[in-house]
């Protein structure tokens, strides 16, 4: 009898779990998986809904989480628009993975999207071999400071000062973690000692971790490297602007933190930042200026189309909720521009027949809007009513930023400062018809742009392959 009890509960589970994964399925919008197929976005509209206050619970049935893994809830907040976030920490047998956090959003109490990062852990012991007192000493020679901040009088005083805690101090003390492995390549999750390492000569904070079990250094992160400094720069379509970049060990960069939103501009060419040794990024104030002066004009264009959709609309980035703002100057494409819906970011080229760089303030506000797109109405790119309006809200939004940051462009048309053939437009929002693509731009490029007219809405695509992705 005890027998069969068991294999009745066993059965009753396994239909549980085959019901459970059926109900995900057919509630599921849309998923997006990581290189190893691990869940890092998901986005329903439950027959049933999921409730955010059994978040934990449903976290662990949609990633298939092990007895051994849990989830810490570590903040939980609701916005201006009345949707709750919510927070959680993987932990592993007990032991936090270091920068692995789940998110859980919606309205009304219901679930509606997730993302983040889950990771699939097999670390047999917990239990590490080297001492904290030794991944300290380890630590410490590996930063090789002349004197730390804890061996500075003045510095333990201003720290109790400015916490208003007697017993505060620099001295690290060590968190067992599970982390990275990025000193050997592999990012490889390890068992793993945490210390902040405060140097007062040379000045520096970061964090050091070491293997909990070989004692090896495997990562360290320096903690001022995106402090946020304002810099000056020579732009290309609109002249000297304020931008807002950091410092970090060797300069200065074209990163920030802006309204809790990452905003980076790279060189695609190289997959590395811009650099310069000072803040004043001008013509005659930084080496590289004649060759990647464009962008400026894409780091400043990122600003002010945040700054656009937070204070017109309270939105918090492209998809809402504080997705970093990457930007790629120097890409292969050429007479190009474009927003990729994979990697989240917008890409710039530099123009070849058709266009000069294609990094004015219009074109970053038309790419930034297919992201809205993609996390709105998520609209696809197709040749018939859907593509149409995709790509007509982002020159409308285009409009609509060059007018609220730089009223004394030309709003109503689009792509007037990158065009070099007549009309010397891409296109008009007031007279459609005469638009570079309308008469088929130059007629010696048989790439050339014509356009198709949808409910007054224009879509452009390539006479041989439709693109909607491009500008």
């Amino acid at each position: 009898m005890f027998i069969k009890f068991k294999l009745l509960l066993a059965i009753t589970l396994l239909l549980c779990v085959i019901s459970q994964a059926q109900v995900f399925s057919n509630d599921t919008l849309e998923v997006q998986r990581n290189v190893k197929g691990e869940i890092n976005f998901a986005r329903f509209k439950f027959s049933t809904p999921r409730k955010i206050r059994d978040g934990n619970e449903f976290l662990k049935s949609l990633l298939k989480m092990k007895n051994i893994d849990s989830l810490s809830l570590i903040k939980e907040s609701i916005d201006k628009l009345g949707i709750t976030h919510q927070k959680y920490q993987q932990i592993y047998k007990g032991v936090k993975v270091e920068n692995s956090e789940y998110l859980i959003h919606g309205k009304d109490g219901v679930v509606e999207t997730v993302n983040g990062d889950f990771h699939k852990i097999d670390i047999s012991s917990v239990v590490p071999k080297i001492s904290e007192k030794d991944a300290l000493l380890k630590s410490l020679v590996y930063v090789g400071a002349k004197k730390y901040k804890w061996e500075n009088l003045n510095s333990e005083e201003f720290l109790k000062k400015i916490t208003g805690n007697n017993n505060a101090t620099y001295y690290p003390k060590g968190e067992l973690v599970i982390s990275k492995n990025y000193k050997n390549g592999s990012k490889n999750l390890e068992l793993s000692w945490r210390f902040i390492i405060s140097s007062f000569i040379p000045k520096n904070e970061q964090i050091i971790y070491v293997n909990a079990f070989s004692g090896a250094i495997i990562n360290d992160v320096s903690l001022i490297n995106d402090n946020n400094v304002p810099l000056v720069g020579e732009s290309k379509y609109s002249g000297i602007v304020s931008i807002t970049g950091d410092s970090f060990s060797t300069g200065y960069r074209l990163r920030e933190t802006r309204s809790n939103v990452n905003v980076e501009t790279l060189n695609a060419a190289n997959q590395g930042d811009f650099v310069n040794s000072n803040t004043n990024w001008t013509s005659s104030n930084w080496s590289n200026f004649s060759q990647d002066q464009t962008a400026i004009d894409a780091h400043w264009g990122a600003e002010k189309v945040l700054d656009f959709w937070s204070t017109v609309f309270n939105r918090n980035s492209i998809n809402g909720n504080g997705l970093s703002a990457i930007s790629f100057v120097h890409d292969y494409i050429g007479d190009n521009a474009y927003w990729d819906g994979t990697l989240n970011c917008m890409n710039y080229g530099d123009g070849a027949y058709m266009f000069r760089p294609l990094v004015s303030l219009d074109v970053c506000a038309h790419e930034f809007g297919h992201g809205i797109c993609q996390y709105t109405a998520n609209l696809a790119y197709v040749a018939d009513e859907s593509g149409a309006l995709n790509e007509g809200f982002s020159d409308i939004w285009a409009a609509c930023v060059e007018h609220w940051a730089a009223p004394n462009k030309q709003t109503w048309l689009i792509g007037e400062e990158i065009t070099i053939g007549s009309p010397y437009y891409l296109r008009s929002l007031i007279n459609p018809k005469s638009s570079l693509a309308s008469n088929g731009g130059d007629s010696g490029n048989k790439d050339h742009l014509i356009p198709e007219q949808i409910d007054q809405v224009f879509v452009w695509r390539k006479t041989e392959q439709i693109s909607w992705r491009s500008f």
